[in-house]
């Protein structure tokens, strides 16, 4: 006995329309999951529930190692807080877990922390870049406007 082929399941959102609104929840509140920073489609792993709290602090709740790893593999922030301010590594129970998020956690800030400091640094040479080809506050300045007082550097007085 053969069966029908069975459709493919629906998209989980709808081909064109990437920023179409999820139902209200009970209380009236609409979660929207996070737009990417690429302009793709949102991450919908990242999606809050009414309290804050992402796929993986339920999975954290659970104590769903595999589940959690599997989050993080996907680039769920582990650094999220829900409405009460906490992660997902102070909801577990399982202590290598909580080893594991906190792991996470650092590295993600020490990867934002040192991205910012490239940022900064990239924007100060543009910065300095820009002035010079302006010609403006990053040439040479004269020996007279940067002399100080008492140095050997006497300003030339104008007959």
């Amino acid at each position: 006995m053969t069966t029908a082929p069975q459709p493919p399941p629906p998209p989980l959102l709808p081909k064109g329309d990437q920023q179409q609104q999820p139902p209200s929840s009970a209380t009236g509140a609409h979660h929207h999951p996070p737009i990417s920073r690429d302009g793709g489609p949102p991450n919908v792993l990242a999606t809050r529930d009414a309290f804050g709290s992402t796929a993986l602090h339920f999975a954290s709740v659970l104590n769903a190692a595999d589940v959690v790893r599997v989050l993080i593999q996907a680039g769920i922030d582990p650094t999220a807080r829900n409405n009460d301010g906490r992660t997902a590594a102070e909801l577990t129970t399982d202590t290598a877990l909580r080893d594991f998020l906190r792991e996470r956690e650092s590295r993600l800030r020490a990867h934002v922390a040192a991205y910012s400091r490239v940022r900064k640094r990239q924007e100060a040479a543009a910065a300095e870049a820009a002035a010079a080809a302006s010609g403006g506050g990053g040439g040479r300045k004269n020996a007279a406007s940067s002399a100080r007082p008492g140095s050997s550097v006497v300003k030339r007085r104008a007959r």
